[in-house]
């Protein structure tokens, strides 16, 4: 597998762009991804998607691009 190859070649700082880009080829996400895909469903809250992320201000974006926050009811 990629991955497998760029462990395996020492080239770790390429792993996450590459499970970024592997999501609907390979099944991969990342946590932001799987943040924004869980907020997106209305499982989590926008606060829960930002607090709970390794990169929060990447979350911020991903919601940003799709339209932004929900607003609360």
């Amino acid at each position: 597998s990629a991955i497998r190859n760029l462990i395996r070649e020492d080239k770790l700082h390429q792993v996450y762009s590459m499970m970024q880009s592997g999501q609907s080829e390979h099944g991969m996400q990342t946590m932001s991804q799987s943040l924004f895909e869980n907020y997106s469903k209305g499982l989590i809250t926008y606060e829960d998607a930002v607090n709970r992320a390794v990169y929060p201000d990447e979350v911020r974006q991903l919601i940003d691009r799709a339209g932004g926050p929900r607003r609360k009811r």
